[in-house]
């Protein structure tokens, strides 16, 4: 047990110098997962004091003279393995064995294993003889490599108060915490001084540092780390990378300095979502535009199927729409972007959605047309472009079988606002008269209690006596049932029967 570690923690919290050296004296373990779930090196941290965390580092330094192991650590010290051949072992079974260079014994070739060979067997000795002799064989530097990985292993396992880059019980290291912190002179100083931090340690979302740099918005600190050797590429549980984070912020800065630093721009998460298809998903067109620039991709699918153009257009970004048609992004008919922009009102992203190939009468999931949808939004402006751009007048909806007047008469009760959307429909062609599963127009009209919209039909020529044969109740009556004494005399003055 460690009964000086939690208590380190509340000295550093209480930044009382006397109490962490004491604590330390003590053999406190500043690697220790405490209490709180985090060590006192991660408390020096998030205190922001950088003395505390000099103090406390500079604390795991190995001491000289540690035996056996520790020494190999030791920078002046040569580390490779040696075969030790003095031990009689009979082996029932070699395997195989690897020769790492050509021999030139010609009898050394496809025969059996040499007489003796079976004996070797490795050692885990640290040997300084014969250091020249290794050295100059090309071989030997990856093996001097493993070595040094394994010797490296064999101190974190025996003591691992010395592990500065472990993870704490929260799944983050020290470096996490001093990039979330934004502090950049801890950053620099954990990494310019302890070579066993890596600068590419993931967290338990598989976050790496740059990732939190990002996320944190901080320039500074993301340029200190991709200098260090930061992997700009790197992703994490949803394979989002770096790029990814900026995008979705909106940071411009962030954004520029990751391409130019070799961020992938056609790298997709897990929902097939590139960092351009989080900009315009999270309304960034500063963003959308420079990733469009780029050369990023424009017609990939994400999971559910929409593309980068349907986002666009979904959020109503109008720049970001001319952006993408003009560099090649594609209109997928089936998702009715002139539908949803009709419904946003935006007159000039219907523009460019017919201009780009976007088809002038396709009916959506509700079996209606752009027309339809015009009405039903009551945007006269864009109803007449439709109408002068060959929009069909009397294109029915085959589910309801109802007309673009008779979503007039469901959707308009403004007297003036109705008789302007029926003089355009009719100068275009719109039957006044049109039947539909709910009666013809005029009917339809009286059966909804839009008067106003009855009292104009009537005006402009619609049959009163035209009477729906599953109905009970003909024009009159239903006007008269309605007590609406207007529309009872222009039904009579208009000639019913």
């Amino acid at each position: 047990m460690d009964p000086y570690s939690d208590l380190l923690i509340d000295a550093i919290n209480k930044n009382d110098l006397s109490c962490i050296y004491y604590c330390l004296k003590k053999g406190a373990n500043v690697n220790k997962i405490c209490s709180g779930g985090i060590t006192p090196l991660v408390a020096a941290v998030q205190s922001g004091n950088i003395l505390i965390l000099k103090i406390l580092a500079e604390s795991t330094k190995q001491p000289a003279d540690n035996a056996d192991v520790n020494n190999a650590h030791s920078s002046n010290r040569s580390l490779y393995l040696t075969l030790d051949v003095t031990k009689e072992t009979k082996y029932k079974n070699i395997g195989y064995f690897v020769v790492c260079k050509d021999l030139d014994e010609p009898e050394f070739g496809d025969g059996p294993t040499p007489d003796g060979m079976e004996a070797l067997e490795w050692d885990m000795e640290i040997n300084d003889d014969c250091t020249e002799e290794i050295s100059s064989q090309p071989e030997s530097n990856l093996y001097k490599w493993y070595a040094k990985i394994l010797t490296e292993t064999s101190i974190m396992l025996k003591s691992p108060e010395y592990d500065m880059g472990g993870l704490d019980r929260h799944g983050q290291n020290i470096l996490h915490y001093a990039v979330r912190q934004g502090n950049l002179e801890m950053v620099e100083y954990l990494l310019n001084t302890f070579t066993q931090i890596n600068v590419n340690v993931r967290d338990s979302e598989w976050c790496s540092p740059l990732h939190i740099a990002v996320l944190t918005e901080n320039l500074s600190i993301v340029k200190c780390l991709v200098e260090k050797g930061a992997l700009v590429n790197s992703y994490n549980t949803n394979r989002q990378t770096p790029l990814h984070f900026a995008a979705k912020l909106g940071n411009v800065k962030l954004t520029h300095y990751l391409l130019d630093n070799g961020a992938n721009i056609n790298v997709f998460d897990m929902d097939d979502r590139s960092p351009l298809s989080l900009a315009v998903l999270h309304e960034y067109e500063d963003v959308a535009r420079i990733l469009i620039r780029k050369g990023a991709r424009l017609n990939n699918e994400e999971t559910y199927g929409y593309t980068i153009l349907y986002h666009a257009v979904l959020n109503n970004l109008y720049n970001t729409v001319k952006e993408l048609l003009e560099g090649g992004a594609k209109i997928v008919q089936s998702h009715y972007l002139l539908h949803i922009a009709i419904r946003h009102g935006n007159f000039e992203t219907v523009k460019l959605l017919l201009k780009g190939g976007a088809i002038i009468n396709i009916r959506d999931e509700h079996g209606n047309t752009p027309l339809m949808t015009c009405c039903l939004n009551n945007n006269l402006q864009i109803t007449k472009y439709l109408l002068r751009n060959g929009a069909p007048a009397n294109a029915i909806n085959h589910i309801n079988g109802m007309s673009a007047l008779h979503l007039c008469v469901q959707a308009i009760h403004d007297p003036s606002q109705f008789e302007q959307f029926l003089e355009i429909l009719l100068y275009y062609g719109a039957n006044i008269n049109a039947i539909s599963y709910q009666g013809n127009v005029l009917f339809y009209a009286i059966i909804l209690g839009n008067m106003p919209a009855a009292c104009a039909l009537v005006k402009y020529g619609a049959d009163v006596n035209l009477r729906d044969e599953h109905a009970f109740f003909d024009n009159l009556c239903l006007a008269k049932k309605h007590g609406n004494f207007d529309l009872v005399k222009l039904v009579v003055c208009a000639g019913f029967t």
